[in-house]
């Protein structure tokens, strides 16, 4: 596979200047020739790989929802028995928007788009990975409601998704804007307890967090 010196593959050079450049300008400020630029290579070497601007970003979008599916997925593996496997998913689901701001700026950017649902259903493409892989993981767990679980888990997340991201990508804008550590957390635990609220008014238990 083609490096042209700069270490990584093209493909995966163009990937990452996806993620940069959606981020920063949007799907429509994103162009071939910025990509190409971005990445260190001709427009040749992108339609070697990426026959549209579509395309590599249909890509980037999916890296970045297997990320997150594997996250919420070890969330899962973890949850210990009387746990609740809701607030283990929305604290990982948190983390990883503060840790991932890019990231998450592309979700935004696409899932909000009406214009684009047909390009990138980023919703579905999500539910349809994680319910996959949470349907995977409950079969090896015989004797117990797991499936039953997920379906309130999945219903959960059908329902509020996009507010629940709204929210745990509010803590990583409050600590941009230079909140000190003590009020990050506290932005942490709203947003935690926010998103749960949300889900499972979704699922329809009426529960609260603390």
């Amino acid at each position: 596979m083609a490096q042209n010196g700069t270490g990584k593959p093209v493909r995966e050079r163009i990937i990452d200047a996806a993620l940069i450049l959606v981020a920063r300008n949007g799907y429509d400020g994103t162009t071939v020739r910025s990509l190409c630029r971005a990445a260190r290579t001709s427009t040749g070497g992108f339609t070697a790989h990426f026959k549209t601007k579509s395309a590599a970003v249909s890509t980037l979008l999916d890296s970045i929802i297997a990320e997150l599916v594997e996250r919420l997925s070890f969330a899962s593996e973890q949850t210990l028995e009387g746990e609740d496997e809701m607030e283990n998913h929305v604290r990982a689901l948190a983390a990883w928007a503060f840790s991932h701001p890019e990231a998450l700026r592309v979700w935004f950017n696409l899932a909000s788009r009406a214009d684009l649902m047909d390009t990138f259903d980023v919703r579905g493409r999500f539910l349809a990975q994680l319910d996959d892989r949470l349907a995977r993981l409950y079969s090896e767990r015989p004797g117990d409601d797991a499936r039953g679980r997920w379906l309130a888990l999945y219903h959960g997340y059908a329902q509020t998704f996009g507010a629940a991201l709204m929210w745990a990508g509010a803590e990583h804008y409050h600590s941009s804007i230079g909140l000190g550590e003590a009020d990050t957390q506290r932005m942490r635990q709203i947003s935690i307890d926010s998103t749960l609220r949300l889900m499972r008014k979704a699922k329809g238990d009426g529960s609260e967090t603390a």
